[in-house]
């Protein structure tokens, strides 16, 4: 009896220690192909080429768009959307991002522990790009490798920047309620911790 029930310990023992102790399953991030899928929806029933902007507001304009997404909870819960952009912006601004780092880089490809975190920011392009795997950002030397399903990983500071010119963009081109996008993400950005 031992002979049988040793074998089965072990691989339960074995199971226990990589699903709880060497994978890290918090903070798994929606599927990205989806949210840009809704928004080309979206904007096929809506005559312009802006994406759902009420009143500046993120969760509100996510709302505008809910009815095309599958499942909302996660996507209200985790993501921030900027409102104002418009599919014929440069192509780096910020679209949405995941709420905190964390060690995910899409919804598929369970993480380790010992992966380090960083910020998913699904930027303008990945409207348009259907490219898996890692994607070149920028001029090298400083040059940007994003990994994820049509996102990128970023550090705190590379999504600090990249967000703040996605709002410098929105002001410079005076996009409605820009006041309003920029304070709450302004104000997102200064909650972090430093």
């Amino acid at each position: 009896m031992l002979w049988l029930a040793s074998p089965l310990v072990l691989l339960l023992l074995g199971y226990v220690a990589v699903r709880f102790l060497l994978i890290d399953w918090d903070r798994k991030p929606f599927c990205h192909k989806q949210m840009t899928l809704a928004l080309y929806v979206w904007t096929n029933d809506h005559p312009s080429a802006a994406f759902p902007n009420v009143e500046g507001n993120s969760l509100r304009s996510m709302g505008a768009a809910a009815e095309q997404f599958v499942v909302t909870n996660q996507i209200f819960r985790d993501y921030h959307y900027v409102p104002g952009l418009r599919g014929d912006d440069p192509k780096e601004l910020v679209l949405f991002y995941f709420n905190q780092p964390t060690r995910w880089r899409s919804h598929m490809g369970v993480p380790y522990r010992w992966q380090s975190k960083a910020w998913i920011v699904v930027p303008l392009d990945s409207y348009y790009w259907d490219q898996e795997g890692p994607k070149r950002i920028g001029p090298a030397p400083n040059q940007i490798v994003g990994y994820g399903e049509q996102s990128e990983s970023l550090t705190t500071e590379q999504f600090n920047n990249r967000l703040m010119a996605t709002l410098d963009f929105l002001r410079t081109n005076n996009r409605p309620n820009w006041q309003a996008v920029e304070k709450e993400h302004k104000a997102f950005l200064q909650s972090l911790p430093r």
